[in-house]
């Protein structure tokens, strides 16, 4: 029922750029900066629902995004489509899946939805790209449903 939603406080994405917290980080300290940011970007997370990271140097391979999503103490989990064959796992240690990249797919639009709600899953999801779109498009886009329904 809309009527029974909890009133929005904040909104998603949160964006955090490493640009602006450059005085914060010593170079080369980003896991370290995490780690010890910890508690306060997971109540950030809760907050705004989503975190957007730019710019951060550690999250440039996937064994850098492993090394970010372990400093948050946040556990890899299986894709959840990975049963449908659209994604190939190119990475299982560092839990990195390639895009779905089927070429009768390359018009498809995902519309607005919930990720995976019905499901007993991981609470947090942490998504990276390494390499944007090379023929367009790939936009990936977050919104606060909250928001939206009010």
């Amino acid at each position: 029922d809309i009527g029974n939603l909890p009133e929005v406080k904040e909104t998603a994405p949160l964006v955090v750029d490493a640009l602006e917290l450059k005085e914060k980080i010593p170079s080369g300290q980003e896991k370290a900066y995490f780690a010890e940011q910890r508690e306060s970007i997971m109540k950030q997370l809760q907050d705004h629902g989503a975190i957007l990271f730019r710019n951060f140097d550690l999250m440039k391979d996937s064994e850098g995004f492993r090394e970010f999503y372990e400093s948050l103490q946040l556990n890899p989990c299986l894709d959840p489509i990975h049963t449908s064959g659209l994604r190939e796992m190119v990475g299982k240690k560092d839990a990195v899946y390639e895009a779905v990249n089927k070429p009768s797919l390359a018009q498809h639009f995902v519309g607005l939805h919930n990720e995976s709600t019905f499901v007993k899953t991981a609470t947090y999801g942490a998504f990276v790209c390494f390499k944007p779109a090379s023929e367009g498009g790939g936009e990936f886009l977050i919104a606060d449903g909250a928001k939206i329904i009010n």
